[in-house]
């Protein structure tokens, strides 16, 4: 889908509403438009238009429900097209959680997601973590409510695990498969993922080429994990397109492990039946 500012004045819809969003929000649209590359931030401003007059119209077009709908979907589109770095991730999940904020509201998984990574993102925010990457949120339903794990980059070798539920963050050490404990063991208990981001996945991804998936001890929690990068089309190619890192391909590990298991029993039985 393409992002048409002719189409949007086409519409001749000039009123802001009174709840309307302010020009800091456009502004962080246009930069939004302008970290994407490919011309996309020339392509939305009209022949002639200033930089001041672009946030202007855009700030009209945000405000109405119609144009900012189709708006909104541009950016999910480009989301699931491209998987972008960290901080445009979290600059689109804020600027398209702000914009949901108004009615007519999109309601789907994917702007859940981003909901759920804005909301813990604040958390951590206020817990003098701003710093931080965020590498998955993990939720799971008790008692009819909802609580949420997560695991956050913070510094050199430094991890933080936290808890909005529970308002706790612990720091410590990144080392050997922590991942293990703070996202495959997790998805064992029960944990679903909630959200994930690239850096997330390259880290998860590392760490399982590095140790080998057969030697993971949480195998349940690794299988539910390469499920969901399945449906989510998560892949060595993504990752690096994403992060710059290259990363070995996960899918055909699994498989030449799965055949290497197959045959080592066969092995087994033909030496012993010697």
């Amino acid at each position: 889908m393409k992002y048409e500012p002719e189409k949007f004045e086409a519409l001749g819809i000039h009123e802001v509403r009174e709840l309307g969003m302010g020009k800091d929000l456009s502004r962080d649209i246009c930069n939004m438009l302008n970290a994407v590359g490919g011309g996309e931030w020339n392509a939305a401003r009209l022949p002639g238009e200033s930089e001041a007059h672009a946030v202007e119209r855009m700030c009209r077009e945000i405000n109405n429900p119609e144009k900012k709908q189709e708006f909104m979907q541009f950016w999910l589109d480009y989301l699931k097209r491209k998987q972008p770095e960290y901080g445009l991730e979290i600059q689109i999940a804020r600027v398209l959680t702000e914009l949901n904020s108004l009615p007519p509201k999109i309601q789907n998984p994917q702007m859940d997601v981003l909901k759920v990574l804005c909301e813990n993102k604040e958390f951590l925010d206020s817990q003098k973590y701003q710093g931080a990457i965020i590498y998955h949120i993990l939720k799971k339903e008790a008692h009819g409510e909802d609580t949420y794990q997560g695991l956050a980059e913070y510094g050199q070798d430094r991890a933080v695990s936290f808890s909005p539920s529970a308002h706790k963050t612990v720091e410590f050490n990144i080392g050997y498969a922590y991942t293990d404990k703070y996202l495959f063991g997790l998805l064992e208990d029960g944990y679903k993922i909630a959200a994930m981001t690239m850096d997330g996945h390259l880290d998860a991804w590392e760490e399982l080429s590095r140790w080998g998936i057969g030697a993971i001890p949480h195998k349940i929690g690794v299988a539910d994990y390469l499920e969901y990068c399945k449906e989510n089309n998560i892949s060595a190619a993504a990752i690096k397109a994403a992060t710059g890192w290259e990363v070995l391909d996960l899918f055909k590990m699994a498989e030449l492990e799965k055949q290497d298991s197959a045959y080592k029993p066969h092995l087994e039985s033909r030496h012993n039946s010697r």
